[in-house]
């Protein structure tokens, strides 16, 4: 009898409520599908940086000056390059750790879990080598190792206290990864983009002064469309650029406020709050995204 209690208060204290597999999950869902909107900023930039282009080629004179122009384009192409590999690490660490813990975290008890589960894992492990070859900000190497080790104890078939062994040992390591791409991808968002956005904007507003503005045959409405709707278009990727930032503070405050939660067992009646915050903050970015779309 006496070798029979320890078992079943052990079973107990290790298994995680179906409220709060469901809160994780619902993380991990909100973050697989943050790490898209970041990269929409880039692209968008770019293109609003291209139409540019195309209206100062409109005037170019000569073959020299038309060189001139190719050579100031490639400069700020490269720059939106190199930024965009920087950031795309990131996103790319975020999207695989958000997909394992989506499985980690699912209600699905199949026979291939175990083995889909550790792909997932290898997948995420070379993230993790890439993350730290290329950028100065490292995740500690001992990470890999534990998240190996979460595998391991899933094993072949997931049950349910094998399932909330895996989640507490997996969300305490991940915790760390997660704050450390988070500082990445803010400064990233902040100190590479915002820079890039305002120049590209200056540069258009200046040309365009310059090529329509101070020739008043050339104004016409079409012309005037277009310099309105390039306006709204950058403000509207500078606010993604924020969302995107004020989501990333939420996906890293929500993640922390997920590992003290599963502690221990508890039963919610709701979405915890930064989770809450950050499926709202994720659902705005959308919306941008889609008025992209539209237009």
């Amino acid at each position: 009898m006496f070798t029979c209690i320890p078992m079943i208060l052990l079973c107990n204290c290790s298994v995680l409520s179906d409220s709060q597999l469901k809160n994780i999950n619902t993380f991990a869902t909100a973050a697989k599908n943050y790490s898209n909107f970041p990269g929409e900023a880039i692209k968008k930039s770019q293109q609003l940086h291209y139409n540019n282009d195309v209206l100062e080629a409109s005037v170019i004179p000569d073959s020299t000056q038309i060189i001139r122009s190719l050579a100031r384009a490639k400069t700020e192409f490269e720059k939106g390059v190199t930024f965009s590999n920087k950031m795309n690490l990131s996103l790319k660490l975020i999207q695989k750790y958000a997909a394992l813990l989506a499985q980690l975290s699912s209600d699905s008890y199949t026979d291939d879990l175990g083995k889909s589960s550790r792909e997932l894992s290898g997948e995420l492990n070379d993230a993790v080598d890439l993350f730290n070859a290329q950028l100065s900000t490292k995740i500690p190497g001992n990470v890999g190792k534990s998240i190996s080790q979460v595998i391991t104890i899933i094993g072949d078939r997931f049950i349910q206290n094998k399932q909330s062994k895996a989640l507490k040992k997996f969300i305490p390591i991940g915790d760390t990864l997660v704050q450390l791409t988070t500082i990445n991808l803010v400064s990233a968002l902040d100190a590479d983009l915002k820079p890039l956005i305002d120049n590209y904007k200056a540069t258009f507003q200046s040309d365009f002064k310059t090529i329509i503005f101070d020739h008043v045959e050339k104004v016409d409405y079409n012309m005037l469309r277009f310099y309105i709707k390039s306006n709204e278009d950058y403000a509207d990727v500078e606010s993604l650029r924020k969302r995107c930032i004020h989501a990333a503070e939420k996906m890293a405050s929500s993640h922390s406020e997920l590992k003290d939660n599963i502690a221990k067992k508890k039963n919610l009646r709701e979405l915890l709050g930064e989770t809450k915050a950050f499926v709202a903050d994720v659902k705005d970015l959308y919306a941008i995204v889609t008025k992209f779309s539209n237009d």
